[in-house]
């Protein structure tokens, strides 16, 4: 009973994943996005852009490396059990996303704001219940980061680089997102914070190149407002091939 109990499950989570890929792959944007940057990254500043009135986390640095950690599989059970089932497709899922991004030659910002919001659109609606394993907020956000890191990852952007940060508002409700960096000819790099699963658009400056850029005053407030044009980029250059 239970191999059988298995089996059924991996098929829904098959039959589930493949839908969801299927629905990936044929929806098209109505028109290109992009970024909303908000001001330099700080847990103030993003909790006040998601409108949020929880209490500061009282986490350092070395809690903030572990907690960048306990989030995704294995180390996260629940974490584990989603990619052990109903995720365990993430591989596909992600190339779904760059495949369908990639599809047409896009500006960088553009094709980076196609990848999160696919991304938090499949995550969105994901199913919190199967066959009685209840998947919380905090696998969503763990699955919105995972899927953003590979995605972003099989693009294959020169002078690209990008990773998980804490952004944990109230300890010990842990949530993490993403961060990404781009350098340009000039060996600037500019960093930038993204929750893909809940604001997919919003962009929050981290590096000194980045700070600099948007707030060019030091006021710690985004006066420009446009996301940089990178000089070693352009539309159509990148290639996707599954692997």
């Amino acid at each position: 009973m239970v191999e059988k109990g298995k089996l059924s499950l991996l098929k829904t989570g098959s039959l589930i994943t493949l839908l969801l890929v299927s629905s990936l792959t044929a929806f098209a944007e109505a028109s290109a996005s992009k970024f909303y940057v908000s001001n330099l990254w700080s847990i103030e500043n993003y909790k006040a852009e998601l409108g949020t009135t929880i209490q500061d986390s009282n986490t350092n640095k070395i809690q903030e490396a572990a907690l960048t950690v306990l989030y995704l599989p294995p180390v996260n059970i629940i974490s584990y059990l989603y990619f052990r089932t109903l995720g365990r497709d993430s591989d596909n899922i992600a190339e779904a996303v760059v495949r369908t991004c990639t599809a047409a030659p896009l500006a960088l910002e553009e094709l980076l704001t196609c990848l999160s919001q696919k991304i938090s659109r499949y995550v969105n609606s994901l199913p919190s219940t199967l066959h009685g394993v209840t998947y919380d907020a905090r696998t969503f956000c763990a699955v919105a980061a995972h899927l953003f890191e590979k995605s972003f990852n099989l693009l294959r952007i020169p002078r690209s680089a990008v990773g998980y940060m804490d952004a944990t508002t109230n300890f010990p409700s842990l949530h993490v997102i993403n961060s990404f960096t781009l350098t340009d000819n000039e060996g600037r790099t500019y960093g930038y914070a993204i929750d893909v699963g809940v604001k997919p658009l919003t962009i929050f400056p981290t590096s000194i190149s980045s700070q600099r850029y948007h707030d060019p005053m030091g006021t710690g407030k985004t006066s420009i407002k446009n996301f940089p044009n990178f000089d070693f980029y352009h539309p159509g250059m990148l290639n996707f091939q599954a692997q």
